[in-house]
Formats: C-alpha cells, sequence, structure tokens
C-alpha cells in the first residue's frame, strides 16, 4: 500500500476517534462556540473538508447527495446499486476511481494527482470498496 499523502497523514493524526457499536468513528474538535456539523459526501470522508477546516466558523456546506430531487448518479452508482453491486464493488480499484471520481467536481475544482490518491486511501481503508454496494444503499434510503 502507498503510504497516505501528507495532507491526509496530517488530518489523521489530528483527529480523534470513538467507539460505536464496534466501529471506529473519526471526528475532529477544534475551536470554540457550539459545533458545526460538516456532512461529506459518499464515497469520501472528513477529510473533504480539510482545505476549508481553518476557515469553517459558522457555515455548513452540504453535497447533492443529500437532495435526492435534484441528485444525478453515475453509471458507478447505478451499478452499484443494481443487483450487479456486489461484482462491481470488487472490480472498484484505484486506476478506475481516478478515471471517474474528477467528473464530479466542476472543471476549475478537479482534485489533483495526490488528492486523488488521498480519497482512494480513505475509501479502501479497512477494505472499503468490499461493501460499496452497501454503503451506496444511503440514495435509497433518503429517497424514502
Amino acid at each position: 500500500m502507498k503510504p497516505l499523502a501528507p495532507t491526509l497523514d496530517r488530518w489523521e493524526k489530528t483527529g480523534l476517534r470513538f467507539e460505536h457499536q464496534g466501529h471506529s468513528i473519526f471526528y475532529r474538535d477544534e475551536g470554540e462556540g457550539p459545533p458545526l456539523l460538516c456532512v461529506y459526501g459518499f464515497p469520501t470522508a472528513s477529510w473533504d473538508w480539510h482545505r476549508l477546516w481553518p476557515e469553517l466558523a459558522s457555515v455548513c456546506f452540504l453535497n447533492g447527495g443529500l437532495f435526492p430531487e435534484v441528485h444525478r448518479t453515475l453509471l458507478a452508482q447505478r451499478l452499484l446499486l443494481s443487483p450487479l453491486g456486489p461484482l462491481v464493488a470488487r472490480l472498484m480499484n484505484e486506476r478506475r476511481f481516478r478515471a471517474t471520481f474528477p467528473s464530479i467536481f466542476a472543471p476549475a475544482t478537479r482534485p489533483s494527482q495526490e488528492d486523488l490518491h488521498a480519497f482512494w486511501t480513505l475509501i479502501a481503508y479497512a477494505d472499503g470498496p468490499r461493501i460499496a454496494h452497501k454503503v451506496i444503499r444511503y440514495m435509497v434510503e433518503r429517497r424514502a
């Protein structure tokens, strides 16, 4: 496995964890005032906020996946949701991820190669792709 990207490594080292129902949950707790919950998008993690973290004060940004009526699924997402989902999940790898993931960003904000590696590292943690077809069910649950 490749080493973590420097920014991802710093992010993880300055965060905290707690156990909930047998799962290790990562979080950041910094600053003063009331808590600010930052929701991130599937399939990535809280590292999505690493560039904005120092400036965050009282703003919360949400991704389109929270609003199913305006969310447009990618082919990979539709396949993961289909009966082929377990097979598609097993075929996930960093090369395929790097080829498709940038398309969800605006041209001026596409992630760097280092960022793409960091995103993949987060997805692949604890064999994450193995359960991608289960985790993506959040899309169906939000429509209910």
